[in-house]
Formats: structure tokens, C-alpha cells, sequence
């Protein structure tokens, strides 16, 4: 039996009755659990949550076909949503930026920005499109391929600071703020001339003095930063673009050194770092890890 990989998709605000009134029509039996509705026949389970994530599992491609077009069309007014979730209006074009690798040791510090209207980011809310944090890898990589689809490439900007980089970045800067600071108004500033975009969200990583130079730092772009920031779905895609880049940064230094590095900043982490400047020496180390970590 030819099984999809799950998918997952947003039900919209409002949508939970109009969902199980088409699924039961189809003939799936309802069972409402702690949580999550799901809904069961042969060759399909559509698992609904409480926060409005679906998870389709499929075998029959008539059945896919038909969840996946009873979903795209479901009314969503994506405005009405970022108004309702963050007090915010967009104008017709915005960037939404978030970083990857900050509280790791190793591998390097990734600040990914995409571009979005409004109809686009409909697409990707529908699609599932999440806080990176929440998936799984594999769900990641999914993830990635459905930004990718659905967002040209020209409206997708990054900028990976390697460890070298980063570390000397540090060291002019003073702070790693600063240079956060930086890189999300290099890729805003360079999207919002590609694409003509005159406002941006940013998953919030500062206050008082460093907040104040985000706002201020690419002229004409009107800077917002928000706890919680992946739930508007450019602060999303760009948390899952910045996730899989950082990724295949550090597999492509564990192929080149050898060396099987671990993400984070915990203890595992904290003791091959010391092991690596021991062993491999403060130069190599700073090859491969933050040095302004404390080890």
C-alpha cells in the first residue's frame, strides 16, 4: 500500500464545523479526543487540533486530491488574521525575518528573510507553514519544499555568518545584538529593494537601545518586532528556511572535520567544545564553534 508522508495544513479561524461536515459527507467516522477531532476511513485519517493544525495521512489519491482542494478553499482573509493575532496592518508587499544557530555552540549564525502579499502568505498558512521550532526534521524538510514552491526565489534572502565570521563580527562589534542587528537589516534592505516591500516583522530578539537601531536601520522600511513573531507566516517561512540552511551547514562540517557536532548549547555540546579547542586548538576551534560562548 502506497503510504504520503503526513501533511499538514492550517484550518482557518472558524472552519472546524464546515471541515467535519465536509469529511463526514465523505464518509469519515468522527471521534472528538483530548485536543484533536479525528476523522477516519479506509485509506485516510484527518487529525484536526485545538490550535487549528490538521494532520492528513493518506493512501487513497482521489481521497488526497479532494482534501487537499476542499482545504485551499476555505475562505481565509489573511489581513484580518495578522490584525487579530498581532495588532498590525501589512501593506501589499512585506518581509518577514528570523534567525537560526544563535544559541548553538556550533555552526553558524543563519538570518533569513522572505517576502510576501498577502495572497501568497494565505497559500503558506494554509499549507501549514509554522514556527520551525515546532517540526520534527523531517517535517522541516517538507516544510522548506513548500516555501520553496510557493515563494519565487528572488523574494527569498539569507545570510549564513560562519563561525570565523562570526567571531570576528564578535569581536568588533562587541555584542552578538549588534551584529543580529546587521544581518536582518542587510536581508530586509536587500528584499525591500528587490521586491518593494515597505514594512517587516521580526521574530523579537532585543529591547531598549538595540531595538531602537532595528527600527531605525534600513530607512523607508517600517521595522516591527514581536514575541512570538512565527505567527505571521513570513516570520514562519523565514524561521524555516534559516533552520534548514543552518542544518546543512553543520552536516556539511561534520562531513568535512569528522567531527559529529551537536546542536544547542547543552551539556553534550558544552563538553565537545572543550574537547575540540583542547584536542584541535584555539584556531581550529574558532574554526568551528562561537567563541564567545563559555565553556
Amino acid at each position: 500500500m502506497h503510504w504520503v508522508m503526513r501533511e499538514r495544513f492550517h484550518l482557518p479561524p472558524g472552519s472546524d464545523v464546515t471541515a467535519a461536515s465536509f469529511l463526514t459527507g465523505l464518509g469519515f467516522a468522527m471521534k472528538r479526543e483530548a485536543g484533536v477531532t479525528n476523522f477516519r476511513k479506509q485509506g485516510a485519517t484527518v487529525s484536526v487540533y485545538a490550535t487549528g493544525t490538521v494532520i492528513l495521512i493518506c493512501s487513497d489519491r482521489t481521497i488526497e486530491k479532494l482534501l487537499f482542494d476542499f482545504f485551499d478553499t476555505l475562505p481565509f482573509d489573511y489581513e484580518k488574521y495578522v490584525s487579530s493575532e498581532m495588532g498590525i496592518s501589512l501593506p501589499p508587499k512585506w518581509i518577514g525575518s528570523d534567525e537560526a544557530g544563535k544559541g548553538d555552540y556550533f555552526g553558524p549564525l543563519v538570518v533569513t528573510g522572505v517576502c510576501l502579499d498577502s495572497g501568497t502568505a494565505t497559500s503558506l498558512y494554509r499549507r501549514g507553514i509554522t514556527d520551525s521550532k515546532k517540526l520534527s526534521p523531517e517535517q522541516l524538510g517538507i516544510m522548506e519544499s513548500k516555501v520553496r514552491t510557493l515563494v519565487q526565489p528572488s523574494s527569498i534572502e539569507s545570510v549564513v555568518i560562519y563561525p570565523e565570521k562570526y567571531n570576528e563580527l564578535h569581536e568588533k562589534m562587541g555584542n552578538v545584538l549588534d551584529m543580529m542587528v546587521w544581518a536582518h537589516s542587510k536581508v530586509i534592505g536587500t528584499l525591500s529593494k528587490r521586491c518593494g516591500a515597505s514594512a517587516a516583522v521580526v521574530d523579537k530578539f532585543s529591547t531598549g537601545r538595540t531595538a531602537a537601531k532595528m527600527k531605525e536601520s534600513v530607512p523607508g522600511v517600517d521595522i516591527s518586532q514581536f514575541t512570538k513573531g512565527e505567527r505571521e507566516i513570513a516570520v514562519a517561512a523565514a524561521s524555516i528556511v534559516a533552520s534548514s540552511a543552518f542544518r546543512a551547514a553543520m552536516a556539511s562540517m561534520s562531513r568535512q572535520t569528522g567531527i559529529n557536532f551537536i546542536p544547542g548549547a547543552g551539556g553534550e555540546a558544552k563538553e565537545l567544545a572543550a574537547r575540540i579547542r583542547r584536542d584541535r586548538g584555539e584556531d581550529f576551534y574558532r574554526r568551528v564553534a562561537k567563541a564567545d560562548f563559555i565553556i
